[in-house]
């Protein structure tokens, strides 16, 4: 049971110890527009074609319509099951991260949790995802696209430093803990850590009980905060002037 669709030969190795090979994509989720959910699948075609895919799953009808749209052929592979990560997280569940609650708001009290998605931090990252892009297949006007794109988040993660640098000075302010993506490079958001006073950059447990544990949650396009929603917590878009607005 994948987060993504794999290359042709991670499937056959799959297939060497599972009878089924199944996909729940992480990203065809509520954090995209129907134009991308369009441009991901006509990006990954070649991927999500391959006919050892048993099954499909996906969070809703719209996602569902919106692919078969530019994958035809897939429709009797797709089931619309809602995802596990969404429907767990309502207040209504909130117990479950009860005792990891306790301990974090002992430790930490109040605060704001900034959840990052900036996903590039640096310039060699761009270089790689590039290439990244050049093997799996993408077309060049998409590549160029998201390279543009790429570009501009770099450039708001450096501004968003300069930003939590400046916020270190003021005084009488509410406390700020930073949870860097987990998929974003850790050795960079360490050498900041180093720096910081009083934010606190932290990768620990999983994001549900610091938003619960938190007074609001501040994101720059993170699909956390759907989960912020569901919670009933605050929750604020950070707009870095000069930086990338993801709208979504």
């Amino acid at each position: 049971f994948s987060k993504t669709f794999l290359t042709n030969s991670e499937v056959d190795e799959v297939l060497t110890k599972c009878e089924k090979y199944c996909v729940l994509d992480h990203e065809f989720g509520y954090a995209m527009t129907k134009k991308e959910i369009k441009e991901r699948a006509k990006n990954l075609s070649k991927f999500i074609l391959n006919d050892k895919i048993s099954n499909i799953f996906l969070l809703n009808n719209e996602i569902k319509l919106s692919i078969l749209k530019v994958i035809p052929r897939i429709k009797k592979k797709i089931i619309v099951s809602g995802w596990p990560r969404y429907d767990l997280k309502k207040k209504d569940f909130e117990n479950i991260y009860s005792k990891s609650i306790r301990q974090i708001k002992k430790e930490y009290s109040n605060f704001f949790l900034f959840s990052s998605d900036f996903g590039i931090l640096s310039e060699e990252e761009l270089g790689k995802l590039e290439k990244y892009y050049k093997l799996n297949g993408w077309a060049k006007k998409n590549i160029n696209k998201e390279t543009n794109i790429n570009n501009k988040r770099l450039i708001t993660f450096q501004l968003f430093k300069k930003i939590i640098f400046e916020y270190e000075k003021l005084n009488n302010v509410p406390k700020l803990i930073i949870r860097p993506h987990p998929s974003e490079n850790q050795k960079v958001w360490s050498k900041i850590n180093k720096t910081l006073t009083k934010t606190k950059i932290i990768l620990e447990q999983e994001i549900e009980s610091w938003i619960l544990s938190s007074n609001g949650l501040i994101h720059n396009g993170c699909s956390s905060t759907i989960e912020g929603l569901n919670f009933q917590k605050k929750v604020f878009y950070l707009n870095i002037p000069g930086g990338y607005l993801r709208n979504s």
